[in-house]
C-alpha cells in the first residue's frame, strides 16, 4: 500500500507506528497500525476540529521529541511526516496513551512496542 492509499482509504485507527524499512534490500516505510480493544481504553478528546493525539517523534539517534496535537485529518499529517522523512508515532490521546508512551520510551526500542497494545 502506498501512502497515498492510506490517506484515500478512511479506516480508523487509534495508532500507528511509522518508521524507515529496508526490508529485502528495498527501502521503504514500515507502518504498524494500533487499535485498542477494551472500551474503556477509547474514551478520546474530542474538539471540533478534530481528536487530540500525542505524538512522538525521532530520527535516526532516538532523540525523541513528543507533544499532543489536535488533528483533524491524521492520514494527511502522517503522509506529510513521512514527506519530511521524520519517523515515529501518533496516537490518540487517552487514558492508556500516556503509559504506552512511557513503556516504549523506557524501552528505548522503538520498533518493539507491538506486545504493550495486547497486554490485558
Amino acid at each position: 500500500m502506498t501512502i497515498n492509499e492510506l490517506v484515500a482509504d478512511g479506516k480508523d485507527f487509534d495508532g500507528v507506528y511509522f518508521c524507515k524499512s529496508n526490508e529485502n534490500g528495498t527501502e521503504g516505510w514500515s507502518l504498524t497500525f494500533l487499535n485498542l480493544e477494551r472500551k474503556q481504553d477509547r474514551k478520546f478528546e474530542e474538539h471540533e476540529i478534530g481528536i487530540k493525539y500525542q505524538i512522538m517523534l525521532h530520527d535516526e539517534s532516538d532523540k525523541v521529541e513528543i507533544f499532543e496535537a489536535v488533528l483533524g485529518d491524521p492520514r494527511s499529517y502522517l503522509k506529510n511526516m513521512i514527506d519530511c522523512n521524520q519517523q515515529g508515532m501518533l496516537m490518540k490521546k487517552c487514558k492508556r496513551s500516556q503509559k504506552i508512551f512511557s513503556k516504549i520510551l523506557g524501552k528505548k526500542e522503538f520498533r518493539n512496542f507491538q506486545r504493550l497494545f495486547d497486554a490485558p
